[in-house]
């Protein structure tokens, strides 16, 4: 049996070189044990290392791209480290057997031209002698290079055969490993034992969506690598010992709040599900990156019974979550950012808790809120708890057997706003939600503010705070066009934020446009104000995702907004045109955007985002997928400016829309964007286009002010 005694990884996420045991390039390392344990606090890179283990093992089984796609890795932009260029390295030092000579695996994945990523580089090197420099018996770039047959034989670093016949390899796909194609092939002995080494790890991550998919009746004594087959797991454990089997279930409906009992269940065709007894409430937890919301609840809505219900569609973590603690058995959603979660667990909660909820290893930051609140003796102390302690946002609706409490958040950075009818009151982000529901809207929460709702009253337990800072960005883009946020409609502040770019402006294209759908609004009110007709040369079709940046994966993020745009030629083509978005984030979107308008037959393209340029990442609110402010282009190019990381003090320049630096960093992104133009909206226009006093609005995205 094969063992490993080394490893290398290089730009892989927060390991950016790490190196554990002997490896080639490390040969006075002490080489790893046949058990190695890894043990570091929280955040250290553990997880990562895991993965990165799990990575290679998908390379192997569904090639290079599809591995930086799956398991919520996000793509290779994501997968590689921050701020760094060069590829993603691996290196495996490896005995077959003890009597044979050490093998050393080399592998590079870097992305192309058009951002995909590709096997750069692969090498297998072993010495043919006792001593001296191991050679490549497999050395391949760009899927081009060449191989050897047999047990021996291998080529100098220079491509010059040394022993052995050398056969020249060119392979048809370079997002797959070379070692899986010559690997297949019994000419290619030493690759083939190689391969078969590393199909034989064996990882599992468990998914709970997969999980639920029924399998065929078969018992099995293993988990399989996605979990899915976790009922023929429960088939083969009831067979064999039926007794312990009952006494996993019972351990396991202590840790379910709220569960009675759980059941085992089989069907006459000899499949096996799990039946949980639930009381008191109802929960469904549904996925929607695959098809519209409606289609997963619209059944389910009819058969179910109650008069108080809460909800949430949230990609990032499983949510509302059901609660039994000293409150008694509670629901709870929220909407908002903890950026200080694992200082409240080590510190406050002390890790006397538990936490079931669990994506990527990260807390459901549901769950701790929960946590939070039930370190007190009654709800409204343990809202204003975690009002008190948590860093970020967050605002919060509890669904109680006596009616609903609603907490927004402190600054009231996200809205809670309260709809009434006749024998019915309801409360939820977007006031649109409501409208055609027959409610009309009642007020909105201040910040701070703590609320019992019922079917029959709305009573106030905890008074709104005087300071407010709401995300003005819900206006300029998160915001459904019929939403009101503190008086002031969606649709109504992009015409007005449109308007003001207009008065700003000196360029006369033919036609003014919007991104859709939210520069829409942004576009007509620049061509009512300019006089310059309003055209659409694009039409959005996104049957799914609303919003381009929702979806996890970084590769279906970038094919979403590449496919929901489609260009009508005929109002493109021998036309200059003025295209406005509702800002620039990464850049990719618009770029591509561009490169279709020239493609059409586009003459000009100005581009006039409705906000000023993004300098700084949110801290409050989780709705943007960024990971790091450096994916954000203001930032990008600072950097290539001013050479390397600045101050705070640098990035206020640039933030100044009358420095010098504010244009330099506007040309920069105008060049590498190859717009014919671009003007960002100025910030005192956008906060006059808002229309309320500005001390009550988030501008930190912009300005870095807190």
């Amino acid at each position: 049996m094969g063992k490993i005694e080394g490893v290398r990884i290089k730009n892989f996420g927060p390991l950016k070189d790490l190196v554990m045991g002997k490896t080639l390039s490390n040969q006075k390392g002490m080489a790893l044990g046949n058990l190695t344990a890894i043990i570091g606090p929280s955040g250290n890179g553990k997880s990562t290392l895991a993965d990165a283990f799990g990575f290679l093992a998908d390379c192997l089984e569904i090639g290079v791209e599809a591995a930086c796609d799956t398991k919520n890795r996000g793509g290779f932009q994501q997968i590689r480290s921050q701020g760094v260029e060069e590829p993603i390295k691996f290196e495996l030092y490896y005995w077959e057997t003890s009597i044979t000579r050490p093998i050393t695996y080399e592998l590079e994945i870097d992305e192309d031209g058009m951002g995909r990523p590709y096997v750069k580089e692969e090498r297998l090197r072993q010495r043919v002698e006792k001593r001296g420099w191991p050679l490549s018996f497999l050395f391949l770039q760009s899927g081009k290079g060449y191989a050897y047959e047999g047990k021996e034989g291998g080529a100098d670093d220079n491509g010059r055969s040394v022993k052995g016949e050398k056969v020249d390899v060119e392979l048809a796909d370079i997002r797959k490993l070379g070692i899986v194609t010559l690997g297949a092939m019994k000419q290619y002995e030493r690759i083939e034992k190689f391969l078969n080494f590393l199909k034989s790890w064996y990882l599992c991550y468990f998914s709970p969506d997969a999980a639920r998919s029924l399998q065929t009746a078969a018992p099995q004594p293993y988990l399989n690598r996605t979990g899915s087959n976790i009922n023929n797991v429960a088939q083969y454990m009831y067979r064999e010992n039926k007794k312990e089997f009952t006494k996993v279930l019972k351990e396991i409906q202590t840790k379910l709040p709220n569960i009675d009992k759980i059941e085992p269940v089989k069907f006459d065709n000899g499949q096996m599900m799990l039946k949980f007894w639930e009381h008191g409430f109802e929960k469904a937890i549904h996925k929607i990156d695959n098809a519209p919301f409606r289609t997963k609840f619209d059944k389910e809505a009819n058969t179910m019974k109650g008069n108080f219900g809460i909800g949430c569609i949230s990609d990032y973590e499983a949510q509302p979550i059901l609660v039994r603690s000293h409150h008694g058995t509670f629901a709870i959603t929220t909407v908002g950012k903890i950026n200080n979660a694992q200082e409240i667990i080590d510190t406050i909660l002390q890790g006397r808790t538990h936490f079931f909820e669990m994506s990527n290893g990260e807390i459901n930051a549901t769950e701790l809120v929960a946590a939070i609140i039930d370190q007190k003796d009654n709800f409204i102390d343990g809202i204003r708890y975690a009002q008190e302690i948590i860093e970020g946002s967050m605002s919060m609706l509890i669904l109680t057997p006596k009616g609903i409490y609603l907490a927004r958040d402190k600054y009231g950075r996200t809205p809670i706003i309260v709809g009434k009818k006749d024998g019915a009151f309801c409360a939820t982000f977007e006031s649109f939600a409501f409208l055609n529901l027959g409610y009309s809207t009642y007020r909105e929460l201040g910040p701070g503010e703590v609320a019992v709702m019922t079917s029959d009253a709305l009573k106030t337990l905890v008074l709104p705070g005087k300071e407010m800072k709401i995300c003005t960005f819900l206006w300029i883009y998160y915001g459904y066009p019929s939403s009101t946020y503190e008086g002031v409609n969606v649709e109504e502040m992009r015409y007005r934020c449109g308007q003001l770019l207009a008065r700003r402006d000196n360029v006369k294209p033919d036609i003014v446009a919007g991104v859709p759908d939210s520069g829409t609004a942004h576009a007509v009110g620049y061509a009512n104000e300019s006089g310059i007709p309003f055209s659409r040369p694009f039409i959005k079709y996104t049957p799914t995702w609303p919003r381009s940046f929702m979806p996890t994966i970084q590769s279906k993020r970038n094919l979403i907004a590449k496919m929901k745009l489609i260009p009508i030629e005929e109002l493109i083509r021998g036309k200059s045109l003025l295209l406005i978005d509702d800002s620039i984030v990464r850049g990719t979107q618009l770029r591509e955007t561009t490169e279709y308008l020239f493609e059409s037959g586009a003459k000009e393209v100005h581009i006039r985002p409705a906000c000023p340029p993004l300098v700084y990442g949110c801290k409050y609110l989780n709705f943007s997928r960024s990971n790091s402010e450096m994916e954000l282009i203001t930032r990008n190019v600072i950097a290539e400016l001013e050479g390397g990381d600045v101050s705070d003090e640098v990035l206020q320049e640039y933030a100044d829309y009358t420095s010098e630096k504010y244009q330099k960093m506007v040309d920069k992104i105008c060049e590498k964007l190859k717009f014919t133009s671009l003007r960002f909206h100025r910030l005192d226009d956008m906060l006059e286009a808002v229309g309320i006093e500005p001390e009550k609005l988030c501008t930190y995205c912009w300005n870095g002010k807190e």
